[in-house]
Order: C-alpha cells, then structure tokens, then sequence
C-alpha cells in the first residue's frame, strides 16, 4: 500500500575552496576550479530556480570560498583562464560554447558570484546558508569555546556582511556535531544546524521518522540530517553505489568484474560521465539526455531511500511531519570527471519544482528548503543529535597530532582574549596600542582556523598532497606562535603582521568580543 503522506527532499550545495598556503598568492587551482565547477554550477542553478519556487535547493557557502570569490587577484586568473580556454579550444562547437560561458560570466555577471548568490537569495529563490570557518572536524574541539565561536560564530558574521542577509542555518563540516553545537549555534542567530542523518538516533531521542525527521533543541535550533548514500556515486564512481546508473538509462555490459559502462569508438576511452573535459552547463542533444536519465533515477532512489529510513526506526503518524530527505553534494563534484554535472543539477531542480520524481512518486514527493520546511512544520520532538562517529582522519590526521596542536592554540587564544580584554575596550587609554592588538588576535584566530582546516582529507584532498598540506598546517601553528610572541615582547614587527595579513580577505570584519560569548 502507498503512503499518502507527501514526502520532501532538499539537495544542499556546498561551495567551498581551500584558501592559498602561508606567503602564497591565489594559484592557477582557484582559477581552474571556478571555470571548471563553479560558475557552470552557478549559471546551472540560476537557471533551474526560475523556473519552479518549489526546487529545493540550499546553497552553502564558506568564508574562504566567498573570500576568493570578492578577490580581485583570484578574479584576474578567473578571468585569464576563461578567455584563454575560449581561445584555445578545439573545433568551432566547442569555441562557441566557451564564448557563451564567457559573454555569461564576464559579460552579464562581471565575475559577480557573490552578488549572484545574494541577489537569489533575497529573491527568495534559493535558501543562501553558511558553512564553517574552518573545515575541521567541529567534534574535536566541543571543550573550546574560542575556537568553536570562531569557526561558527565569526562565519555566520562573516555570512552576513558579505551576502547582505543573515543564514538561517549552519553547515557541519563532513556533517561532525557533538550534542551541545547548538547552543553556539544558538548564539549567532541561527535556527538549524545540518549534521550527520545517523546522529538524529544516536542521541537521547529518536525523532518520527528517524533520519528522516526532525529534532529541535532547548535552544530552539533545530537539526536536520544530511544524508550522504544518494550522492555518494557523484563523489566516489568506484563504489557500489554507482548501480543506480543502470536505471538511469546508462548503457552498461557485464564482466567478469561485474557491471561497466559501455564505451564507443567514437567516444572518450573513459565512460561519458567521469570524461575529462568539463561540463560548461551547456550540453548537446545526446549529452542532455544523459544528464536528464541520471537525474531521473537520482531522485528516484533518493526518494525510496528517505521513505524506507522513515518507516526503520520511528514510523511516523499521520500526526507527523511528512519525512524529510536531504543530501549535500559539493559543486567541485559536478565537475571534472562527472562531464554532465551542471546539467544534471539543472535537471534536478527543475524535475524536484515539477514534482516530477517518478511515475509512482509524483504526487508525493516534492522539494523543499530547510528554512521552508519549518515555516510550514515548526512543532518537532526536543532533542539534541548524539555524536558523531569520526574516522581515523578526524582523531590523528595524516598520523599527526595536528588536533593537539591546535587545540593548545585554541587555548593560549582564549588566555589571550581574557588577559587583554581591558585594553581592547572602547575606553581603553591606549587606543593605538588597541589597533595592533585587535589585528595580532584576529590574525592568530585566522591561523588557527586554516591550521585545523582537513579538507585536504576527504575526497580528493582538493589537490593537495597529504605531506604538503600538513606541512601547511603546521606552518600555520608557527605563525600562530610567532604572532603570540610579539604580544609577550610588546615588539610587533608591523612589516610581518601585514604579510601574514595579505591575500585574500578571508574573515575581515573579525569581532572579537563574539569569540568570549
């Protein structure tokens, strides 16, 4: 028998980059990315949006994405690789496609990502949330109040000056949460938190639903899960997951090895999907309607998925809120290899709008926003997340003791704050002395976070070597105490300072006083 209740599903979309290493300028890396992922995925979404209110789609974005995203030396090499790429592609098809991209970013937009992502956020067209300051793993430092107002709070400020509107809601890294993240949460001004699904019933209360409920805090923030088995064969072809293609209409032909996909003559030697040309979110007949079968079986598995979860655990009533699906996927995954990525999110935004799931799933499912879903669900079960369960990676790092290090940075930050604070006062006698200061303190909290950032841990590792990026870790740490030092001997080396100060403006408007709340 079919359930009447009307599910939900929401597709959150993650825009972030590492920022430059110590004493480096933005690289050709940031450049490559934004032609290659970003800005198809941006003209993809602005594109799908006006088409349908009803999409689903939340876009995350962190503070050293927007900061490279406002820089004008990063948008110089954007610039650069856009007409290079124009001017070097093979054949007349492909040379029109890049002049389109390029009559798009640099013609209509003018390398305006930021001002694109508020203007539809303000229309209402998307729901525009943050992300962490750091992409550390959050659990790691549940017993630092400085470090975790810093990742959480000085985003969410961030956020704000930079988009012109407050987020509603806050980001996990790799979905970490402990049981108490929400009063920080609660103090910047946000209403949700998207964390781990699983850990909705690793906590004291399971809500209906399971994964696929809600649970809202003492605090009023609420935490939605985000579950990643739908997307997980964008991230990882080799995985099993990757069976739902066959749906999808992908040709396939079974080996010894199981199951391939089909190649041709006169294709690429890799499948269509993993090629390695970039999708430029305008694609030919044969690529269109690849990009459509994959969206199709895409929703439809999610959409069984989260019903299957709803009924696991904690079966719902038909006093409950219908289940809620949500899946987070990075726009640095619909690149690259997955050649249709932008068109296949065209594709599942405008059929999520059109309620167009499946032929069973029609008049069930549609998408919805987290913001949305609690306008029009506000009553939830009080509760808090359990844990999250971390890999080996989040505990030692590269075997390094990385989290260590940062956690006594974290402290001598918090000493700091507190031993200083009277000279940082409006009515501080010494206000040029309160000016370097506040700079050296905003500068070490900056070097903190980038230190505890793994993001080179997950996926890909965003191109960056494992030895490299710890190597860039720890010199993080050591500007960290250099900077520290300066405060003991009351002898700033003012050149310096503003060395570890350049590049892009990662986190400018840094208060302070939030980071002892």
């Amino acid at each position: 028998m079919i359930d009447p209740r009307p599910g939900r599903l929401g597709l959150v979309l993650l825009f972030h980059h590492r920022l430059p290493s110590l004493g480096m300028s933005v690289g050709a890396d940031w450049a490559c990315r934004a032609v290659e992922y970003d800005w198809p995925t941006l003209l993809a979404i602005e594109s799908a949006v006006s088409k349908s209110p009803e999409h689903g789609l939340t876009v995350a974005v962190s503070p050293a994405w927007t900061a490279l995203a406002n820089d004008p030396v990063a948008q110089s090499l954007v610039r650069w690789e856009l007409v290079r790429r124009a001017e070097e592609a093979p054949g007349e098809a492909e040379r029109a496609r890049r002049r389109h991209l390029n009559d798009q970013v640099l013609g209509r937009l003018r390398l305006d990502a930021v001002g694109l992502l508020s203007r539809l956020a303000r229309s209402g067209a998307i729901e525009l949330v943050a992300a962490a300051a750091s992409h550390a793993w959050l659990p790691n430092f549940e017993s630092s109040r400085v470090f975790l107002n810093a990742a959480v709070g000085a985003a969410l400020n961030d956020h704000a000056r930079a988009y012109g509107l407050a987020s509603d809601g806050f980001v996990c890294p790799f979905g970490g949460v402990f049981p108490t993240l929400d009063r920080v949460v609660a103090r910047f001004g946000a209403r949700y938190q998207l964390v781990e699904a699983d850990t909705l019933t690793r906590g004291g209360q399971t809500p209906p639903g399971g994964c696929a409920g809600v649970l809202i805090a003492s605090t009023g923030v609420a935490s939605l899960g985000i579950d990643p088995v739908p997307t997980a064969p964008l991230i990882d072809p080799d995985q099993p997951g990757v069976a739902w293609l066959e749906d999808a209409g992908d040709p396939v032909e079974t080996r010894s090895d199981g199951p391939h996909p089909r190649t041709h003559a006169h294709d690429h030697p890799y499948p269509p999907r993993w090629s390695t040309s970039p999708s430029l979110g305008i694609l030919d007949a044969d690529s269109d309607q690849l990009a459509a079968a994959l969206a199709e079986g895409f929703l439809a598995r999610w959409a069984t998925r989260v019903d299957h979860e709803s009924k696991r655990l904690h079966p719902l009533t038909p006093d409950d809120p219908p289940p809620l699906g949500l899946t987070l996927v990075s726009a640095r995954d619909l690149g690259g290899r997955f050649a249709v990525g932008a068109g296949w999110l065209g594709h599942v935004l405008t059929k999520l709008g059109r309620r167009e799931i499946s032929p069973a799933l029609t008049s069930r499912w549609r998408g919805v926003t987290p913001g949305r879903f609690l306008d029009d669900h506000p009553a939830a079960v009080l509760g808090r997340p359990g844990p999250s369960l971390g890999e080996w990676w989040s505990v030692r790092p590269g075997d390094s003791n990385l989290v260590e290090e940062c956690r006594r940075a974290a402290d001598r930050l918090a000493e700091r704050l507190e031993t200083l604070a009277p000279l940082l006062r409006p009515a501080s006698r010494q206000p040029n002395d309160a000016v370097i200061i506040k700079r050296i303190l905003a500068c070490m909290t900056k070097q903190m976070l980038l230190a505890a950032s793994i993001d080179w841990s997950s996926r890909d590792g965003h191109d960056l070597p494992q030895r490299v990026a710890l190597n860039t870790a720890f010199e993080r740490l050591d500007a960290f105490a250099e900077l520290d030092a300066m405060l003991s001997a009351r002898c700033v080396d003012l050149e310096r300072l503003d060395a570890l100060n350049s590049g892009p403006a990662f986190l400018p408007d840094l208060d302070l006083d939030a980071l002892m709340v």
